[in-house]
Parts: structure tokens; C-alpha cells; sequence
């Protein structure tokens, strides 16, 4: 049978003075690399590993065993020395070096960087790595841009943004023609609102609106100002073209709040940017809306 070498990575679990510690387990097998070797079975098959602790990481070898039976684990102690012994494990065809992100070449190191900007709201933050501070300042510029770019379209706190003037014009019956981006969100909106029997729903706003006012007053609204705002919102009343990029809102005063998904939104389009610019590793986080990029 054909021998073939698995290489796991595994960094240690360090204490508050960089030494490792004594808790050191294989990402293939929960076991601890003081014992000498670790028998498992995934098939018909058996398999042996055997991890090796380094300075910086374990590396753990992984390689075909003799043809057991499924039951080989059950049989008597007796049996086992008659049992042929299992290969030795193949050498190392390299030194180990210090352990570096995935696809990156060990002559320019990473370095890490963290910026905040806050939009929608809420605390945008951007954390990645980058060759030198300039790559990453001008990243995370581009990406804090797109951003805020985005907030012109979707806020509904903004009376000039993209959102607040479709809402402005509920009820007048005429065709609004939008943006990409709106479009995209709002036809998005509309699957989840159906999806979810109108749990979730972008013409909440009229509620929002409602809410936001009693808790600035610290008070709860009228009952006759909540069933007027009620009456205002349903997902059925945000309509679509059927051939041109344009929506209406069929009733007077309805209003929009795309505010549970558009910084879901901003944060995928910032990651985005991120990769245009050539950031592979970086984590993109919009009050709690989180996206880690793969490298």
C-alpha cells in the first residue's frame, strides 16, 4: 500500500510569560503528545500518529497501517503480538520553521493592523495583516469608504440619503428607479420577510420611527399612534418593477428600515475591498456583524 505524509500545524498554548504550556493536543486526535504514539480507527483501515513537539508548533504524521478488520480493536491481548508491526514513520524532508499564515512567502513577513470608524450607528472595526503600514492604511481607507458610501444609500436616520428619499415619496403611486445596491437589499429584504411570514420586514420603519421617539421620552407610545404606525407597514405594499430597476411603496407614509441587514451588508462589501487591495487575512467586524476572511 502506498505511504502517504499528512502535516498538521498546531500552535502551542502559551502561558502569561510566552513558554509553552503542558496542555498539547493534535487537531486530528484529542490526545496528549507525551504519549508515544495513538492508535484509531476511521474504516477498514487502521492508522497511527504520532505527534512531535517543537519549539513553536507540533507537528503530527499521519500514515496507512496494516489492513485491520473493523472489530481489530476488540480482539485479545493474545492475538496482538501476532499481528504484523506497523511502518515506521517517513523522515522529514525539511527543517521546521516558525509558523506563518497560509499561501505567504516566509521573506516578508505580516504585520498586524486595527482600525476603527464609526457609521450606521454603530463602531466599524477592521482588523488585518499587511506587508508594510502603507498596503494597510490605504486598505482600510477604501474599505471605511465603501461604508460610508453605503450609509448614503441605506440609512433611514439621513433625510438626503437614497432610502429616505424612496420612503419621502410613499404613497404617490409613481415608479422610483434605485440604486444597485438598494435593489439588491430590498428584493433580499422581501425573500426573508416571505421566508419568515413578515417577521422579518423592511417597511418596519413607521414602528422604528415610533420606538425610537418613546425611548428618547422614556415613555411608551399612545395604542392609537401604535395601531396608525401597524397599519403603515407590510412587505406587500413594497413593490417591484417587473422589467425595469425601479419600486414604489403602494401607501401613503409608509417608511423603510433597512437596519437589520444593511451593516451585515457593509461589512461583506468592506471584506471586499479588503481583497481588491490584496489583504487575504483580516476580520471585519460592524457592531457585532462579523466576517473573517479565508487566506
Amino acid at each position: 500500500m502506498g505511504r502517504y505524509l499528512f502535516i498538521v500545524i498546531l500552535m502551542l498554548a502559551g502561558n502569561m510569560n510566552g513558554q509553552p504550556s503542558d496542555s498539547r493536543f493534535s487537531l486530528l486526535s484529542p490526545m496528549k503528545t507525551e504519549e508515544p504514539a495513538r492508535y484509531f480507527s476511521g474504516s477498514s483501515t487502521e492508522t497511527v500518529q504520532k505527534c512531535v513537539p517543537l519549539k513553536a508548533k507540533i507537528l503530527c504524521f499521519q500514515w496507512p497501517g496494516e489492513q485491520r478488520t473493523p472489530n481489530s480493536e476488540q480482539r485479545s491481548s493474545t492475538h496482538a503480538s501476532s499481528e504484523k508491526a506497523l511502518p515506521a514513520p517517513p523522515s522529514l524532508p525539511f527543517s521546521p520553521s516558525p509558523l506563518l499564515p497560509l499561501s505567504h512567502s516566509p521573506t516578508h513577513p505580516l504585520s498586524r493592523h486595527t482600525y476603527h470608524h464609526p457609521q450606521m450607528g454603530t463602531l466599524f472595526k477592521i482588523i488585518l495583516y499587511a506587508e508594510d503600514s502603507l498596503a494597510a492604511h490605504a486598505a482600510a481607507r477604501a474599505a471605511f469608504t465603501r461604508i460610508d458610501s453605503l450609509n448614503a444609500i441605506l440609512s433611514d436616520y439621513r433625510e438626503d440619503s437614497e432610502l429616505s428619499r424612496l420612503s419621502a415619496r410613499a404613497g404617490d403611486g409613481q415608479w422610483a428607479p434605485v440604486s444597485d445596491e438598494l435593489w439588491f437589499l430590498l428584493q433580499k429584504s422581501q425573500e426573508m420577510a416571505a421566508l419568515s411570514d413578515g417577521a422579518f420586514d423592511a417597511t418596519i420603519g413607521p414602528l422604528s420611527k415610533l420606538w425610537r421617539k418613546a425611548f428618547r421620552q422614556g415613555e411608551f407610545p399612545d395604542t392609537s399612534a401604535l395601531l396608525a404606525a401597524k397599519a403603515r407597514v407590510g412587505y406587500p405594499h413594497l413593490q417591484f418593477h417587473k422589467t425595469q430597476q425601479m419600486v414604489r411603496l403602494a401607501l401613503p407614509a409608509m417608511r423603510l428600515d433597512l437596519g437589520g441587514i444593511a451593516k451585515g451588508f457593509a461589512v461583506d462589501e468592506a471584506m471586499k475591498v479588503l481583497r481588491q487591495h490584496g489583504i487575504s487575512i483580516a476580520l471585519v467586524d460592524g457592531g457585532g456583524d462579523l466576517l473573517a476572511a479565508e487566506p
